[in-house]
């Protein structure tokens, strides 16, 4: 009977399971990031940059690289192309420097492609990349000492080319601590303040201010989901808070417990948009509902202690990676298996497509046939089901009619359905309502900005320096 019951509890309920855990930093992991295939998992923080396969646990051996080159890894992040063979890691330090790390999996090692200092050399805070096709990838960087760049990567030549920069007035508090490109045609590319609470779009050919939406008056981190045209931030408070990417408007808050310290705390979508993950200050991730704003699972890192650094992963599971940006410990890696796929009816013209309604018709025989065996065994007349007691009725107590139990429980499970997917559809109109647009924010004060020549802005790893590479003038326009 109880292996009956955890059999029934492993199918209906979303069941999160910690996979593996990583050891071998000997300091703070600040930033994590899983590559496109799943496969791999990126780590830098105070000792360096660490890529490990998720499969074996074992670490991948990264090059022997120059001293300035290594330092402090500050940022993380896949810029693998859709159909290459090989996956491509970029990692910035907070010594200004971009590098390319290139894996080939005959070879089971990394080597390093290309490597610029870029900017003013301040820390690299934050990056972002999309596939352009053609064998390039664009990517974003912003610095601590408030530059934005944007340059195109050809993995298979290996050249760094810049695009366009700007750099925000000293007087400003715009520091970019998190980019997201808007998913547009025009390649729009979104600033995240830290101080200023601000978000910030740019055009994608040229560079210049389009607007800015006030979000709040601190940024720890952020995450858009432009399919559902959503951006999400961490407002270094009491948990995470979503708006409409397009508006700047409120949606709702993300709560957890009131924190005990404050700092920047990692976020980001997760199921396809569904859900959202963050860290927090007292040693859990936390895996909250999208519509409903309500907490799915709570992942427990460590005692206590922050966790300010998360990575996601869609698949056929989620794949969640936390680790402590302020103590020294493990990474942990999570596997979440979400149930049932909440898509909306706006996306395939129905409100449960038919892979969704045969889950639930099998879930609900499960269920019938698990009460029947319940009732014969304990000799009950009544039972909970969804949430409401099904009772039988009266004049059938006397002697069990099981046609008359399963007749009941049919209509009960039907009119049940109904309901859920009258829900559905109320939930939809809802969310899909125009928002009340609202004014958008001044022009921030840019020093200076101008679209980049053609001049390589990086070296290729066949003429790479043994000394300083800090770029000329020419190929940065700082």
């Amino acid at each position: 009977m109880f292996n009956s019951m955890m059999f029934l509890n492993s199918l209906f309920l979303r069941r999160t399971q910690l996979l593996i855990e990583l050891h071998g930093h000997t300091g703070q992991v600040v930033s994590l990031a899983i590559s496109p295939s799943g496969e791999l998992l990126a780590s830098g923080g105070t000792d360096g940059v660490k890529v490990w396969n998720l499969s074996t646990g074992k670490e991948i051996p990264t090059p022997q690289q120059p001293l300035q080159e290594r330092g402090q890894v500050s940022c993380v992040y896949w810029i693998t192309r859709r159909n290459e063979s090989f996956d491509t890691l970029c990692y910035g330090n907070a010594l200004g420097y971009l590098v390319f790390l290139q894996h080939r999996p005959t070879e089971q090692r990394f080597e390093s492609v290309c490597s610029a200092r870029i900017a003013r050399g301040g820390e690299i805070l934050s990056m972002t990349a999309e596939d352009l096709g053609g064998g390039s990838t664009r990517i974003a960087t912003g610095t601590r000492d408030k530059c934005v760049q944007v340059w195109t990567f050809d993995s298979s030549a290996r050249k760094l080319l810049s695009v366009h920069s700007s750099a925000f007035s000293q007087e400003k508090d715009i520091i970019p601590k998190s980019l997201a490109f808007d998913g547009n045609e025009s390649k729009d590319l979104c600033v995240f303040g830290l101080y200023d609470g601000g978000l910030h779009k740019y055009g994608g050919e040229d560079g210049k201010w389009l607007l800015t939406h006030q979000l709040g008056s601190k940024i720890g981190n952020a995450a858009i989901n432009s399919d559902h045209r959503l951006c999400v931030i961490d407002n270094v408070g009491n948990g995470f808070d979503l708006y409409k990417l397009d508006t700047g408007n409120f949606v709702r808050t993300f709560v957890m417990k009131e924190p005990i310290k404050t700092y920047p705390k990692g976020v980001a979508f997760a199921h396809r948009g569904h859900a959202v993950v963050g860290g927090s200050d007292h040693g859990c991730v936390y895996i909250f509902d999208r519509k409903s704003g309500n907490v799915l699972h709570t992942l427990k890192h460590a005692q206590d202690g922050g966790v300010q650094t998360i990575a996601v992963h869609d698949g056929k599971d989620v794949t969640i990676a936390s680790a402590s940006a302020s103590t020294t410990g493990r990474i942990c890696v999570w596997r979440w298996r979400p149930t049932m796929e909440k898509r909306s009816g706006l996306e395939d013209g129905r409100l449960w497509n038919a892979r969704t309604m045969l889950i639930y018709i099998v879930k609900a025989a499960i269920l019938l046939a698990a009460t029947a065996y319940l009732v014969e065994v304990v000799h009950r007349h009544s039972i909970q089901f969804l949430g409401r007691e099904i009772s039988m009725p009266k004049e059938q107590r006397k002697e069990f009619d099981y046609e008359g139990l399963r007749e009941y429980v049919r209509k009960e499970m039907r009119a049940e359905m109904e309901l859920a997917i009258k829900k559905e559809r109320e939930t939809i109109l809802r969310d899909t309502a125009l928002p009340v647009v609202q004014n958008v924010g001044q022009r921030p004060e840019v020093d200076e900005w101008r679209v980049a020549d053609s001049q390589e802005a990086a070296f290729s790893v066949d003429n790479r320096p043994s000394t300083d590479i800090v770029l000329s003038s020419n190929s940065v326009p700082f």
